[in-house]
């Protein structure tokens, strides 16, 4: 009987997580492949829709 082959399209923060988790609970037993339009993962430390550490009072 062939693998199955799971395809995670997305290789954000939470297409990463999911590749390792499955790759992890798999235990090789299947066929893992992480799918990006982008060859590397862009990290942005600030995300937009969280506030600032320091309050506009202190700039």
């Amino acid at each position: 009987m062939a693998r199955p082959r799971i395809v995670i399209v997305g290789a954000g923060f939470a297409g990463y997580h999911a590749a390792r988790t499955l790759t992890r609970l798999s235990r090789g037993r299947a066929d893992i492949a992480l799918v990006n339009p982008m060859d590397y993962f862009l990290y942005c430390r600030c995300c937009p829709r969280s506030p600032p550490p320091c309050s506009t009072r202190a700039v």
